[in-house]
């Protein structure tokens, strides 16, 4: 039966007997064989007389050719029931002259030979000694025996030794479980009554100390048979031992847990185990050792009834750990305590059915209110950024707008200062010896690269206030048609251009094609040297980014030194090697800014450049 259990006494008893029982057939299979044995013996010994008799009977019937008599000699060979079968020939390649064979209880003539597989055969000549012949052949003679009638004589003699058989092994058995139960059941008995006693102490809460000595007492009143039984006990003792000492540990570890821990009964409520500080600040949760009945209406916040029953609910029902949560400890000064606790089931009986509950608390009431200044805080903190913040945007805006003011208020005076000195150069040369005329070129150089300057910070002042409008922008056309400008200013230079086929970018229109124009007239400028001058454009990623690249096999510079080249009016060459007014990578700088993307450069001197851009903005960063 599915899930029963039985006894020491049961279990030995059905063994022993098993093996009895597979002793009974050993025998009664030897038995067998033995009785078949000997029955085959007699079957032989049976034919061979009979056949012999036989050969010796027909001389004169088969001389005479007397039926008769020969009919008669062979009827009263079927004397022994081991006799199944008996043929007289008269020759042995011809059919038999008389056939006779057993049926039932009954003798009778048979028109032909039928033998079992079972049956023995013996073959004897019928020979007449003539006076002075060597013998004359007369017949044959076949005798057919089977053991099976044997071994039917000797099945109740067979029986009866397998009774006195049958009755030695159950004696045998019974003295081997008597002598078992005397050596192992009961010295087993006596221990599992004395842990039995031991595990109700237990129960009843009792000093685990006097509990472990009435173990030891009861164990040594228990006497063994044997040195094994002695080292058993001596073991038990052991563990006992060590169980005491691993829960005084215990206990020792719980009382130093950070938190309140107890342990509780589930359907008394009674607390089993509780440190000190959970008797410190939640002793008044429990009377005499039991949990009140209206514990949870009467100390635990309204608006978290739902979530403690709940999860108790939960670790009864579903015998799950059930948090963490966290709820409100309402005092009996009215103030309020914050907790973050979870709820176990700690012992589970067979049926399923919780019988010890833990729970684990931690007092959060100071962290919670740390939590909320900082919280105030931040939102004290956030209010001051958001308000520095727009005062820095509106000094931004205030700044571009003075530049921007600044740099279109100087374009008129610059106009007049070079216009005047072209006068003084086309109208007055003759009246100004070389000197002046020198000076005069001077200061119209110097005028006509202030305009200059003035237009890149008109430009760069509209790149950082232009508003973007992304849309799907393809580079193959655009790239064309900056290429054919930069031919025109140069038609003497050769420079080859590839751009892979399909290369578009989600970004505004105008500020893309001003980063391009920018990106490949450095290019164009710093591979004046190489006459085999190439630029490359195609697509690439930029931290996980999807982007582009523009790459010339040029002059190439310091890549550490790219911060400083994104900075207005900063330039990494000579103005004798390379012309330029040093704006051309802070303009790219700030539309990469503008889109929200990065740049990155690859290049050393010598070795050209390469520029990696993305235009698709990164993930936010993280929230103050």
């Amino acid at each position: 039966m599915a899930g029963r259990r039985w006894g020491l006494n049961t279990r030995i008893a059905a063994a022993l007997l098993a093996l009895g029982l597979a002793m009974l057939a050993v025998l009664a299979v030897h038995r067998s064989r033995l009785d078949r044995i000997e029955a085959e013996e007699a079957a032989r010994a049976v034919g061979l007389r009979k056949a012999q008799k036989l050969s010796e009977t027909l001389v004169s019937p088969l001389y005479e050719l007397s039926m008769p008599s020969v009919e008669s000699a062979v009827r009263g060979e079927f004397d022994d029931p081991a006799v199944v079968q008996i043929a007289v020939y008269e020759d042995p390649e011809k059919p038999p002259l008389a056939v006779f064979r057993r049926e039932g209880e009954a003798v009778e003539k048979a028109s032909e030979l039928r033998s079992h597989p079972m049956d023995l055969r013996f073959d004897f000549s019928v020979t007449r000694q003539a006076p002075g012949s060597g013998g004359e052949v007369l017949g044959a003679v076949s005798v057919w025996t089977c053991p099976e009638q044997a071994l039917s004589a000797m099945a109740g003699r067979t029986r009866r030794r397998l009774l006195e058989e049958s009755l030695v092994i159950l004696v045998l058995v019974a003295a081997a479980f008597l002598a078992l139960r005397r050596l192992v059941v009961v010295p087993i008995g006596r221990v599992t009554a004395a842990l039995e006693r031991t595990a109700e102490s237990v129960r009843m809460e009792e000093d685990l100390g006097t509990v472990a000595e009435e173990l030891h007492r009861s164990l040594r009143s228990v006497r063994g048979g044997s040195l094994e039984y002695e080292r058993l006990l001596h073991g038990i003792q052991a563990l006992v031992a060590a169980l005491v000492r691993r829960q005084n540990e215990l206990e020792r570890i719980l009382q130093t847990v950070l938190g309140t821990l107890s342990v509780v009964d589930a359907r008394t409520q009674e607390v089993k185990f509780a440190n000190d500080e959970w008797r410190e600040k939640l002793g008044m949760c429990a009377v005499e050792g039991r949990l009140r009945d209206d514990w949870i209406e009467r100390f635990v916040h309204p608006e978290d009834h739902a979530t403690v029953l709940g999860a108790f609910q939960q670790v009864l029902e579903r015998r799950v750990q059930a948090g963490p949560y966290v709820t409100r400890q309402i005092l009996e000064d009215g103030s309020v305590r914050w907790w973050r606790w979870i709820a176990a089931p700690l012992d589970i009986d067979e049926r399923g059915e919780v019988l010890l509950e833990m729970k684990h608390a931690l007092d959060i009431t100071d962290l919670r209110r740390l939590q909320e200044e900082l919280e105030r805080a931040n939102t004290v903190l956030e209010e001051t950024v958001e308000e520095r913040t727009r005062e820095l945007v509106a000094a931004n805006r205030e700044l571009e707008s003075f530049a921007y003011s600044v740099s279109h208020d100087l374009r008129a005076p610059l106009r007049a200062i070079n216009g005047f000195g072209q006068i003084l150069i086309e109208d007055y040369s003759d009246k100004l010896d070389e000197e002046g005329l020198n000076c005069v070129r001077r200061m119209v150089a110097a005028a006509d690269r202030l305009g200059q300057l003035v237009d890149a910070l008109l430009h760069l002042s509209r790149v950082t206030r232009a508003e973007v409008r992304r849309q799907p922008l393809g580079f193959g056309a655009l790239v064309a048609e900056l290429m054919a400008e930069l031919r025109e200013e140069s038609p003497e230079r050769h420079v080859e251009v590839h751009v892979e086929p399909g290369l578009t970018v989600n970004a505004d229109p105008v500020l893309t094609r001003s980063l391009l124009q920018n990106l490949l007239s450095n290019a164009w400028k710093y591979t004046r040297g190489n006459p085999d001058a190439r630029i490359e454009i195609g697509s690439c990623t930029v931290d996980g980014r999807p982007g582009f690249f523009v790459r010339d096999n040029g002059v190439g510079f310091d890549a550490s030194q790219l911060e400083k080249a994104m900075k207005p009016f900063q330039r990494l060459h000579s103005e004798k090697e390379f012309e330029g007014l040093g704006v051309g990578l802070a303009t790219v700088q700030r539309i990469v800014a503008r889109h929200g993307g990065k740049i990155e450069a690859v290049s050393a001197p010598g070795e050209g450049a390469e520029f990696r851009v993305t235009l698709e903005p990164g993930p936010p960063g993280p929230k103050g």
